[in-house]
């Protein structure tokens, strides 16, 4: 093949179960691999390992691919779009947002509701103090609220704004 002379990296190919495919040969360089082997089992998310001369495994993932068919000279091949594994993990592992419903009240709780949040306790506040109910009866209502934002997994959930509703109360 005319490339076998500029394929100085050796790699594997791992699935998602760990099977590695047989050691192929490619070159290295920016976010692209390409590998003259049309029979390789390959996929988004599957895993290229390079093997370095000291035994030193480095990861990258697939993000995308393209198989090409012989083109004259040029046998079939894939051409891998990889990062890193490091950086593709730490883009993938951001905290998911989780999105809590309360009914008639129009909240909803996940990152980027911050405001929502804080005005819908302002809001249960203010109909707390205006409510008909005797002096003890509001202070208790917000000691429960107190309570159930000072809970450490209620406080988890609303991160920042915890200190602020509060401040409510």
């Amino acid at each position: 093949m005319i490339f076998d002379e500029m394929m100085t990296d050796t790699v594997f190919i791992e699935d998602l179960d760990g099977n590695r495919s047989k050691t192929l040969k490619t070159r290295f360089g920016g976010d692209k691999i390409t590998i003259f082997d049309g029979s390789i089992d390959i996929d988004d998310n599957y895993t290229v390992i390079q093997t370095l001369p000291n035994g030193k495994e480095i990861r990258y993932i697939i993000t995308d691919y393209q198989f090409n068919n012989r083109f004259h000279d040029i046998n079939e091949h894939y051409v891998i779009n990889i990062e890193k594994e490091t950086k593709h993990k730490s883009k993938t592992s951001q905290k998911p947002l989780h999105t809590y419903n309360i009914n008639n009240s129009n909240i909803q709780f996940g990152d980027g509701n911050t405001q929502n949040i804080i005005n819908f306790f302002e809001d249960m506040v203010e109909k707390i103090q205006s409510s008909d109910s005797t002096e003890l009866e509001k202070k208790e209502a917000k000691n429960l609220l107190k309570s159930f934002i000072s809970n450490p997994i209620i406080a988890s959930i609303l991160g920042g704004a915890t200190s602020a509703i509060i401040g409510l109360l």
